[in-house]
């Protein structure tokens, strides 16, 4: 349920839109509307976003206001699932007000926009020890091993604490995977995996140009880690991801399920999707295995920027300097490696 109250306490004042969307129904009337603002000094978390599924009918505004100054935002509630919006601003210099009812208001404050490629690893270590309990024999649920190449097999014990309420209702309290890399049935390297949502492993490793070996896994559901098999050395990346609520520890990003690298390039090619969404294909910089560019290009949005004509995109192979993709599981289409070798060189620049 919304909390008005909360809702009323923030000053909103003071702030301006940096963005503003609309839906729209086939007669062209509104059914939502929302936007992102930001404050002029709230450096702890210094954008919001609101959102009202609206009544069509009595919603006269058709304006984007991107850029006006918020003066003040009042929501009141009238009646069961309906509320009043009073939003004053300032635009181009002039006064103006946006009074409207609305229903299933949303509001989250952000501390960012957009894309964070911030490093999350040392705050999942802390969040490991909530997990660190079920390692033990009372939660153990199950045990599997894989044999890999070069004498290297992986070893996985899952461990969970689940409360049954009823046969039909589960609440799955903690989890955690022990994954352990064996060379010739010696102990080599372990690690802890608390994505129980959808686990995922790999099996192959990345013979990388500059010689040494590099084994892939995930520690959690979104970012990768790869190991050095020849050094040691390892490297772990959970990217803060998409904007999110500030109370969140992370925002959604590519949830990596096939690693395809090209030696030639030194580019690697990742298979994936974002939770719930279409397939697709995510290239980046793998120069520096242990130090990977974080920055990734998406082909759909390369070959197919307004998703208009293509739902799924998975990988093929890497040939002649290209890359080449499937779509929807028939068309083959190409995209010269070097468009990507830029476009990570920029994306980079612009951050």
């Amino acid at each position: 349920m919304f909390d008005i109250e909360k809702f009323n306490s923030y000053d909103l004042g003071k702030s301006v839109i940096e963005d503003m969307w609309f839906w729209v129904r086939d007669d062209e009337t509104y059914t939502s509307m929302g936007f992102n603002a930001r404050f002029f000094d709230n450096a702890g978390c210094p954008f919001f976003h609101v959102g009202f599924d609206l009544f069509p009918e009595e919603f006269p505004y058709r304006e984007k206001i991107i850029g006006a100054e918020i003066e003040s935002m009042e929501l009141s509630s009238v009646e069961p699932e309906r509320y009043s919006v009073k939003i004053t601003y300032k635009y181009n210099g002039e006064r103006g007000e946006m009074t409207f009812p609305a229903k299933k208001p949303s509001f989250e404050l952000y501390k960012y926009l957009g894309m964070s490629y911030r490093n999350m690893y040392d705050v999942w270590l802390k969040d490991l020890e909530k997990s660190a309990y079920v390692e033990s024999a009372e939660y153990f649920r199950d045990e599997e091993t894989h044999e890999l190449e070069d004498g290297f097999s992986l070893n996985i014990k899952s461990y969970a604490d689940i409360e049954e309420k009823n046969p039909q209702y589960k609440i799955m309290k903690a989890s955690l995977r022990r994954c352990e890399l064996f060379k010739n049935g010696e102990p080599f390297f372990n690690w802890a995996d608390t994505d129980s949502s959808n686990p995922h492993e790999f099996f192959d490793f990345v013979h990388h140009s500059n010689g040494h070996r590099y084994f892939p896994f995930h520690i959690e559901l979104y970012g990768i880690s790869y190991l050095d098999l020849d050094s040691g050395e390892v490297y772990h990346y959970i990217p803060e991801g998409q904007r999110h609520p500030a109370e969140w520890t992370y925002g959604e990003s590519f949830i990596v399920t096939g690693v395809n690298y090209d030696r030639k390039t030194d580019l690697i090619a990742y298979e994936g999707c974002y939770w719930g969404g279409s397939n697709d294909v995510m290239v980046g910089d793998f120069s520096e295995p242990l130090n990977f560019d974080p920055h990734l290009i998406s082909v759909h949005e390369i070959i197919d920027p307004e998703w208009e004509e293509i739902d799924d995109i998975d990988f093929v192979r890497f040939e002649g300097g290209e890359l080449v993709v499937k779509c929807d599981y028939e068309t083959e289409k190409t995209v010269s490696c070097a468009v990507f070798l830029e476009k990570i060189k920029m994306s980079g620049e612009m951050v």
